[in-house]
């Protein structure tokens, strides 16, 4: 006989079942990378509505996701389906290094300057975005204790930030 109260027993089922859900979602948007929207996310490239709507049909046809309401009740509405992918499949190392190669080669800059962009580099690599803010924040204040505004002037630091806002807006 249980001692666990059935509403108790549904909750525990309920959020075991969900991540199962999302475990089975980024699983197969991690294996289908190379789908040609999603190829898009991943080197930077604007997306059309056209890409927008096989992301959809991709994603809300596919077993894993069971449907667009089945998404929506596990991840929420107001979730950016491009961001979500991107998030899942990161951004590629050479279109990142490409987007940062431009800021690089209009100035001379410090090992550590340059340090800190790779740091950028990576974070996106992995996670497809930063939000500007992480780069006041560990592990970039070990480059330098202040982050961005420490190591750049108040133009360069403003443009990286343009930078950065431009690649997270494609996604």
């Amino acid at each position: 006989m249980s001692t666990v109260p059935g509403s108790l027993r549904n909750d525990f089922s309920t959020g075991i079942n969900l991540a199962q859900y999302k475990r089975k979602v980024e699983s197969f948007i991690r294996k289908h990378a190379d789908h040609v929207a999603v190829g898009r996310l991943r080197f930077n490239k604007p997306l059309t509505p056209t890409d927008l709507e096989q992301l959809e049909h991709f994603l809300f046809q596919a077993e894993a996701a069971e449907s667009r309401q089945r998404f929506v009740e596990c991840y929420g509405e107001g979730v950016s389906l491009p961001r979500f992918i991107r998030s899942l499949v990161g951004l590629d190392r050479s279109a990142a290094k490409e987007a940062f190669a431009r800021f690089l080669d209009q100035g001379r800059y410090s090992s550590a300057q340059i340090r800190f962009v790779e740091m950028i580099i990576d974070r996106l690599t992995a996670s497809g975005a930063i939000d500007p803010g992480q780069l006041y924040e560990a592990p970039f204040t070990a480059v330098h204790h202040e982050g961005l505004d420490g190591l750049f002037p108040d133009a360069e630091a403003s443009a990286l930030i343009q930078l950065i806002e431009s690649i997270n807006q494609a996604a």
